[in-house]
């Protein structure tokens, strides 16, 4: 298996991205409500049209910097400028149950590490690790060797 690149699905990334956004909007309002709750004129435009615009470009600085790279020995998580990387033989413990009811592959690595990970849009992130990770034991054991893990 060469090489693999995937993106996270979309749809989940602008969903998380927009709730963190309108909360921050929403700050925005209630701590300037002098500016926003009088007459509009341009400098709320200004500041709505700007909010609005960096707004977008984080939207898809966030699509375009939030992936996955699968190799043949390790996953290789891409987030912005930070790279995480998990040998697969480091991966002791897939909650395969959880990961498939939330779409977000939850697993342990052997520093009693809790990793989430996004589904990408055809769930080949989850297949793979899966398949490649052969260290993988049962929840109670992974609970009993580290037990402040919280699985």
């Amino acid at each position: 298996m060469s090489v693999m690149k995937l993106k996270i699905a979309p749809l989940r990334v602008v969903v998380m991205w927009l709730i963190v956004l309108v909360a921050i909007a929403g700050i925005i309002l209630l701590s300037f409500t002098s500016i926003f709750f009088t007459k509009w004129g341009l400098l709320q435009i200004m500041i709505t049209v700007g909010y609005v615009a960096i707004m977008v470009m984080i939207l898809i600085f966030a699509l375009n910097g939030y992936y996955y790279i699968i190799e043949k020995d390790r996953l290789i998580v891409k987030k912005f400028n930070k790279e995480l990387i998990f040998p697969y033989k480091n991966i002791v413990y897939i909650d395969e149950e959880e990961s498939i009811k939330t779409k977000i592959v939850t697993m342990v690595t052997n520093r009693g590490d809790v990793i989430y990970l996004n589904f990408d849009k055809k769930g080949i992130l989850f297949k793979t690790l899966v398949e490649k990770c052969k260290n993988v034991t049962t929840k109670e054991e992974a609970k009993r060797k580290y037990p402040n893990a919280k699985i």
